[in-house]
């Protein structure tokens, strides 16, 4: 049975996520309010570009700062602000009241908390690995729909076919095997259900790492790797140095 310790308050969302775990996976409640899968586990990887993320300095200014200057200049050189970002993934997941939305890599939870706006009685889940950027999205608030819970993009804790819509904006490019988060993502998602990624774009076929542990994907990359999955109705949106695409996980996906 799944269980929930040291629970600190009693809303709806955490008995509905409890629901959508693998079997013998236990939770704690961390003090500062989030789910805790992980415990004294770092999943976060040792490259400059991941470090950042365990500080404390980042997430005070994440979502008025650093997110919009870096999605505008390095990734999108200007073609997207932060708001018309927020609304093309809206769009691209086109998310019903009702459904179940995971958002992997949530950060402080500025779209996890339009998510859940969207999905109205539905459950909005958002995972992160990083105990202070999930302290910083508990203490932004949100909707009783919403939980935050610290996991691991790579070793995802749901059952299979559990989730409506899956978002990954900003962190595949920094998972140690994106590919392997990449199928989790897929594996988790409802037949049908729409997967979102958006992350980094170059020209060149193949993927490089850069110094400071960010992959650049080729431009087919992620959506090679969707389509060999199983994944239909995939789209490809290019920004500048940036790409969204969205999927639908096949009525047969395999995890290849």
């Amino acid at each position: 049975m799944n269980e929930v310790g040291d629970r600190t308050r009693s809303d709806v969302a955490p008995v509905r996520l409890v629901d959508l775990l693998g079997s013998g996976i236990s939770l704690k409640q961390s003090p500062d309010g989030y789910l805790d899968l992980l415990g004294d586990r770092e999943a976060i990887g040792s490259s400059f570009s991941q470090r950042v993320f365990r500080g404390k300095f980042i997430p005070r200014v994440y979502e008025r700062f650093s997110r919009p200057m870096i999605a505008r200049l390095f990734f999108y050189r200007g073609t997207l602000s932060a708001d018309e970002e927020r609304r093309l993934v809206l769009d691209l997941l086109d998310i019903s009241p009702g459904e179940r939305v995971l958002d992997v890599g949530c950060g402080t939870g500025d779209f996890a908390r339009h998510f859940a706006a969207a999905a109205e009685d539905g459950l909005t889940v958002g995972t992160d690995a990083s105990k202070t950027m999930l302290s910083a999205a508990v203490e932004k608030g949100g909707r009783e729909n919403l939980e935050y819970l610290r996991a691991d993009a790579c070793e995802l804790p749901f059952n299979d076919d559990e989730f409506d819509s899956v978002s990954c904006v900003g962190c595949i490019h920094l998972l140690d095997d994106p590919f392997k988060g990449l199928s989790e993502m897929v594996r988790v998602a409802l037949p049908g259900g729409r997967i979102v990624l958006g992350s980094t774009w170059r020209k060149k076929k193949e993927g490089k790492w850069g110094k400071d542990g960010m992959v650049r994907f080729g431009c087919d990359e992620l959506t090679d790797a969707l389509s060999a999955h199983g994944c239909v109705e995939i789209a490809q949106h290019v920004y500048g140095k940036g790409q969204f695409v969205v999927a639908r996980k096949g009525m047969g996906s395999r995890l290849a």
